[in-house]
């Protein structure tokens, strides 16, 4: 599974890290990413929508379902890693997108995110 900059993951993360690292407001951010890939299909800018929108309502509950299984706690992990993860914690736990999908599904999605952001798993410098 190959990501592009219009995969609705890949759009999702990128509306998340603004909001959620940079201190932009959800709903602008959101709203000037769904006019800028206005073309995307309306199924696509409905699960942008509700992902973006779900993750950051679940923050809490996702931090905590991830601080209890990751030996490395969400606050002490690179910001791009975290926003993977709490989005694929709530499509795991709140969407019918992955329902049905066993690990096969979750791991490809996940794989192809953090493939596609390989550099800002890079240490040192």
């Amino acid at each position: 599974m190959t990501m592009t900059k219009t995969d609705p993951r890949e759009i999702t993360l990128d509306i998340l890290l603004e909001v959620l690292e940079e201190g932009r407001l959800g709903h602008l951010v959101l709203n000037q990413a769904l006019l800028k890939y206005q073309y995307l299909e309306k199924q696509d800018r409905s699960f942008i929508t509700k992902l973006t929108e779900g993750t950051l309502e679940r923050l809490i509950l996702l931090d905590a379902a991830l601080d209890r299984f990751s030996k490395t706690k969400t606050e002490k992990m690179k910001p791009v890693i975290r926003t993977i993860l709490r989005m694929s914690a709530y499509q795991i736990l709140f969407m019918d997108s992955f329902k049905g999908k066993g690990k096969a599904g979750i791991y490809g999605s996940v794989g192809a995110l953090f493939h596609s952001r390989m550099d800002a798993f890079h240490v040192g410098g």
